[in-house]
């Protein structure tokens, strides 16, 4: 099967054929409760009617307190989330006198996209395990649009990067080999990162133990896996496309935008699908926002032209015309509106704070006035300005600089919570196990005492212990009597030793950007609106490592001595393989675990197109900066 021909709705098919299947293995009718996370998902594949067609009689959401009862089978469709295991347990083990003592078969646990082991045992435990039966239903990629395919799990960023689970790699693994088995074996496969790695690890395995695709012409080129973490900096800083400012201003759930009746200027809420199809929102979803109004305003005057026409129609014209266009053109109408509505909600929001904050941020990635940015991550703190903006900020800051020296990490720490609350002393733990915000040993770079090495850490994002200023001083006074002018220039020089150590250590996200050129050069005359690379995606300021990861791929047909000696300073490790000799199609798949977002879809998209390629990107989930710092910001317990 063609990947031209291998569409949305074909992967939609695979997923509701997958789940008619478990449907129909629960004879007799069913109410199901689920998962609200999975809520949306389920829609764009399934709906409502396709449910009720397979024996479903009323859908609920599951929520802690226990469901209505009837004598109807009960399904539960849900993540595997301990605290959703609790809530069923409960709820079976409250209802059992209900259910005739609580008799097997009458409930029914369905996970997606596993069952893993915590589960059973917590069933267990409850006394639960002999009652349910339990099923496995893997939701296949959701196509949120055209080019972008979601697997919808944004608690994969957690569960892998921070808590170490690698549960959910075997249905991501599982999911690409599936592709793979519809449009051929893909002969070139590039991957950098521990997850990455793991994953291609069970394309192998899927290979070896289910045999080869039957598809004999491979219709996809190159498969690219990267982990979230070779590029924390693109999640962090703002985005600037149009689809990426409304994802983070509004929230789009699974590819759907509500937008309540403070931006409808109306009574009731609207909600619309961001996709492709919409003519409106295919024309403005890569562009740079400052370009996205001159676009409305010309499809504006194209219906307004379009409208004076049928007033000259006759009434044969005008039948056909009701017949054939008048629903897209009114489709058009309604998506025009909403799209200004956005703009204009979004305008208001964006005020003078934003753009200090886009200054800032564009400042740090630059390396330049990092004093000036310190005092301003201050000034937000002593504000109280949202906590994930300032969060974003400082964890920029601790990349940019490969740690936050000693004093000033503290002094941050102490104020963070102080401004927002002890609680996100957690956070703060969790930012630093994931290597978002730490601290350098030492703590030279302020002129701060030398510190102990941080014990907080899972030991694969820790730093071994550097040469401070202090141990610079003793090292130096051991010298040889006379060597050294006295203590005064003992200490200089103790000093400068100090700085050209913090220099080596600090140039880690320099040398990558400078090794991969992720700073466009800097030009008065950068054009947004017809960009000439993927940095448009942040005004010019930063080009994400996916762009150009993916330009060296399809520019020199793998990664060049650049790319690999930049790949040596990020985490993880690159793994390539050359599965046939076949020539590669001009088609990429692109990978990325952990979630994407919508800026970096745009850059990757422009660097295809740019070098007449085709482009579909996968994901675990499409998130923001914001979405990313919550996630590890939430306690685990919750749901």
């Amino acid at each position: 099967m063609s990947i031209q021909a291998l569409s949305g709705e074909m992967l939609h098919h695979l997923s509701r054929d997958q789940l008619v299947h478990v449907l129909e293995t629960i004879h007799g009718t069913k109410d199901i409760y689920i998962d609200p996370v999975l809520m949306k998902p389920l829609d764009r594949v399934a709906g409502a009617t396709l449910l009720r067609n397979h024996g479903v009689d009323k859908i609920f959401k599951l929520e802690r307190a226990a469901p209505p009862m009837s004598g109807r089978h009960r399904v539960y469709l849900v993540r595997p989330n301990l605290v959703l295991v609790k809530y069923i347990c409960d709820q079976i083990n409250s209802n059992a006198d209900d259910t005739g003592g609580g008799g097997r078969g009458q409930v029914h646990i369905v996970f997606t996209p596993k069952i893993l082991h915590a589960c059973r045992h917590l069933l267990e435990e409850e006394g639960v395990l002999g009652v349910a039966e339990l099923h496995q239903y893997a939701l296949d990629f959701v196509a949120l649009d055209a080019d972008l395919w979601s697997l919808e799990m944004p608690e994969l960023y957690r569960d892998f990067f921070l808590d170490g689970c690698t549960a959910l790699l075997e249905p991501v693994a599982r999911a690409v080999w599936r592709l793979q088995s519809l449009c051929g074996l893909i002969p070139r496969i590039h991957a950098h990162g521990r997850a990455a790695q793991q994953v291609v690890s069970l394309l192998e395995f899927f290979r070896s133990e289910l045999g080869e695709p039957r598809v004999t012409e491979p219709e996809v080129g190159h498969l690219v896996v990267l982990d979230r973490d070779v590029d924390s900096a693109a999640a962090l800083l703002s985005q600037l496309t149009y689809a990426g400012i409304v994802d983070e201003t509004f929230g789009v759930k699974c590819g759907v935008l509500e937008l309540g009746t403070d931006v409808t200027g109306t009574e009731k809420s609207v909600k619309l699908m961001l996709h492709s199809k919409d003519e409106v929102y295919r024309d403005i979803r890569d562009r740079h926002f400052s370009a996205v109004f001159p676009v409305l305003r010309q499809r504006a005057k194209q219906l307004q032209q379009a409208h004076s026409k049928r007033q000259e129609m006759s009434v044969e014209q005008m039948k056909g015309f009701i017949q054939s266009q008048l629903r897209e053109v009114q489709a058009q109408h309604m998506s025009l509106g909403t799209h200004i509505g956005a703009c204009e909600a979004i305008m208001k929001r964006k005020t003078r704070s934003f753009e200090e904050q886009l200054r800032a941020e564009h400042s740090i990635v630059d390396g330049l006035d990092m004093r000036e940015n310190l005092a301003f991550i201050e000034q937000n703190l002593a504000r109280q300005s949202p906590p994930l903006a300032t969060l974003r900020l400082m964890c920029l800051y601790s990349i940019a600089q490969g740690g936050v020296p000693s004093r000033e990490y503290q002094s941050l720490v102490t104020q963070f919570v102080q401004s927002h609350g002890f609680h996100h002393l957690v956070t703060l733990h969790n930012l630093k196990r994931l290597g978002l915000f730490t601290e350098q040993a030492g703590g030279f770079g302020s002129g701060s005492a030398p510190g102990p090495p941080s014990a907080v850490g899972d030991g694969q994002h820790g730093r071994s212990g550097s040469l401070g200023g202090g141990a610079a001083t003793r090292l130096l006074s051991q010298l040889p009597a006379g060597v050294l002018g006295g203590g005064r220039q003992t200490a200089q020089l103790a000093q400068k030793v100090a700085q050209s150590v913090n220099l080596a250590r600090q140039s880690a996200f320099k040398t990558v950007t400078r090794k991969l050129a992720l700073i466009p050069e800097s030009s008065d005359n950068y054009d947004l609106r017809t960009p000439p690379d993927a940095g448009y995606v942040f005004s010019g300021a930063y080009i994400p490592v996916s762009c150009a990861l993916l330009r060296l791929l399809l520019v020199e047909g793998s990664w060049g001595a650049a790319a690999e000696a930049a790949l040596r300073l990020l985490p993880g490790e690159t793994v390539r393989r050359r599965q046939t000799d076949a020539e590669p199609p001009r088609v990429v798949l692109l990978l990325l675990l952990g979630g994407v977002t919508m800026a970096e879809v745009a850059g990757l998209q422009q660097v295809a197109r740019a070098l007449s390629h085709r482009l579909v990107v996968l994901t675990t989930a499409v998130v923001t900066g914001n979405t990313l710092l919550e996630g590890v910001a939430r306690d685990r317990a919750a749901v």
